[in-house]
């Protein structure tokens, strides 16, 4: 009875673990849906308004994946770190369960970097770029998504059962 209780849980647990992995791929596709959105929000405010970068992100409505990387350098715009810096550190705060992998947090850091370097023109145009590179982003993780989720649930529920058979 213990034993197959045991199984039981063997089997939950590689269950969930797959359900990690595969949340961790619709996460990403969310977060990229979120920041091509963010980023065509700032680029009409950039447009139309000559407000300064922590009041554009403060005004721009952004969805909840965002949101902490929008609050921690809403958090720290008043200390001394430029914005390149903050951006780069709010990046590496971003939790893991996000599923962006080492090129998405490149491709971020690389936006926050030339923000605000330039006349309002060039920084239209460096937004649009991001949009772009954003959307090639988000495609491989729609596709990634498509071929992976329901193989990472599977392989979660089929190891759980293999190690719970092993220990039977």
């Amino acid at each position: 009875m213990l034993s197959l209780i045991g199984a039981f849980l063997v089997i939950a647990s590689g269950t969930m673990i797959g359900l990690l992995f595969s949340n961790r791929l619709i996460q990403r596709e969310k977060f990229f849906l979120e920041y091509i959105s963010f980023l065509t929000a700032l680029q009409t405010q950039m447009k139309f308004s000559s407000a300064p970068l922590d009041r554009l992100f403060d005004s721009i409505q952004h969805g909840e994946l965002l949101t902490k990387l929008i609050e921690n350098i809403l958090f720290e715009t008043n200390n001394t770190i430029t914005f390149k810096d903050l951006w780069i550190k709010s990046i590496s705060k971003i939790p893991v369960e996000y599923g962006l992998n080492a090129y998405d947090r490149k491709l971020l850091a690389e936006f926050g970097a030339s923000l605000g370097t330039t006349d309002l023109e060039g920084q239209l145009s460096h937004i649009t770029l991001h949009i772009e590179l954003a959307n090639l982003r988000l495609i491989e993780a729609k596709r990634e998504k498509e071929n992976k989720v329901k193989i990472y649930r599977m392989l979660g529920i089929f190891a759980g059962i293999c190690i719970a058979l092993l220990m039977v």
